[in-house]
């Protein structure tokens, strides 16, 4: 247990900014006071690394410099909870929406975000049972009181008060940057069979639609909420392959 306790005592000082107390560590170690160093600078670079391969898109809006300045303080916030390089930056779009230095670009942390919900979705396995046109034109009336649906394990939406389609997509393809940056958007993210996610811009109608059916109510429940809207965005929803019988 003592052992383990200083490997412990290691590891957090590591991201400690005190460099004597980092050297205290390094001495109970019987480890030249610069031994500690070495350690310290490859977590940084291994951590700083991860958040680059994790938010390239957010890399293209500020640059690699200011972009690696940011990593810097994010690891020395936050150090890592993760064993999994591949998932780290949990709180990286939250971390950069608090950052004073972006405060007049709202839009930086709202592509992370949308970068965090991609690797995300990416990551999710796909729903098998699917509600398409054929299968709606089988239930009865009953059976729409009482089946409940959801959005696809493989599917995310996401809210953001910038553009961030119009973003990612100017990043992408360099296409227009878009001339309102404070203009909100509304994300359906899909998962595909081949790995990559489609991005689709969803009405608000649509993305309180979804919200709606993952909350529980049945399929008809959700329509009724919008009487004069309803079936035509369930029509909408059903052909963005996106809802998923409930369990």
């Amino acid at each position: 247990m003592k052992w383990l306790k200083q490997q412990r005592q290691f590891v957090r000082s590591l991201l400690e900014n005190d460099t004597e107390q980092r050297q205290a560590v390094a001495t109970s170690w019987a480890t030249l006071p610069y031994g500690i160093e070495i350690y310290r600078n490859n977590v940084f670079a291994s951590l700083s690394s991860a958040l680059k391969d994790n938010f390239p898109n957010t890399i293209a809006l500020v640059g690699d410099e200011f972009f690696t300045h940011l990593a810097k303080n994010y690891v020395e916030h936050y150090g890592c909870n993760t064993p999994c390089v591949v998932d780290y930056g949990e709180l990286f779009p939250q971390f950069l929406s608090e950052q004073a230095q972006l405060a007049s670009l709202p839009y930086v942390s709202q592509i992370a975000y949308l970068e965090q919900k991609m690797r995300r979705c990416a990551q999710c396995p796909i729903d098998q049972q699917m509600l398409g046109l054929k299968d709606l034109n089988r239930l009865s009336e009953q059976q729409l009181t009482s089946i409940k649906f959801r959005l696809a394990s493989h599917a995310q939406l996401l809210n953001s008060h910038a553009p961030v389609l119009s973003l990612y997509r100017f990043i992408q393809d360099q296409q227009q940057m878009p001339p309102d940056l404070l203009k909100p958007e509304l994300v359906l993210l899909v998962k595909q069979v081949d790995f990559g996610v489609t991005l689709t811009p969803v009405s608000t109608g649509v993305f309180d639609f979804l919200n709606r059916l993952s909350s529980g109510l049945s399929l008809a429940e959700v329509v009724e909420f919008d009487s004069q809207n309803g079936s035509t965005l369930l029509l909408e929803a059903i052909g963005l392959d996106c809802i998923a019988y409930k369990d």
